[in-house]
């Protein structure tokens, strides 16, 4: 059961699906155990660095609250673009609110204990990759970083925690 790897995997298509939110056909969602998930990941010389990337890396397991059934894993979402393309940082700009308004979706659909279409969705993915046994108990926000330059791309990143049992 590889928790991190199937978190990463909903986190990318429930980003990719949001309707309300686009985060544009040409970026690639890359998630770090799963680099050819998402269909616009090329493989080429600069590999899906492309001019706008939104990373997904997730954390193993580790004890959440209640040590003996709850884990938790963390996902380190980070928005990239070229800074050369992006100057005004636009392009980030709207790759980063299609990702935190995803994000506040899932994790307002969940606090209100709302059966919305994309928390359904979610969930899914996660039984569809873990298993009828897996147990989605938590969503919330870890700690975010300032945005920065990172070897000329501009970059943003938030983080999601969820908790869960098996």
């Amino acid at each position: 059961m590889n928790v991190p790897k199937a978190f990463e995997r909903a986190l990318a298509v429930t980003i990719r699906a949001n309707p309300d939110y686009s985060i544009g056909r040409e970026t690639v969602i890359r998630c770090w155990q799963n680099l050819r998930n998402d269909p616009m990941w090329k493989e080429t010389a600069i590999g899906d660095k492309t001019k706008r990337t939104i990373d997904i890396r997730a954390t193993p397991p580790m004890n959440g609250e209640n040590e003996t059934s709850n884990f938790t894993t963390t996902a380190q979402i980070e928005c990239r673009t070229k800074a050369e393309d992006d100057k005004d940082h636009a392009q980030i700009c709207g790759a980063y609110t299609a990702v935190q308004e995803t994000l506040d979706s899932l994790y307002d659909q969940y606090r209100d204990g709302e059966t919305g279409d994309m928390l359904d969705a979610f969930k899914a993915l996660l039984t569809a990759d873990l298993g009828a046994t897996f147990g989605l108990g938590n969503l919330s926000f870890g700690d975010a970083s300032a945005p920065w330059e990172d070897e000329g791309y501009n970059v943003i990143a938030v983080a999601f925690t969820m908790d869960y049992s098996r």
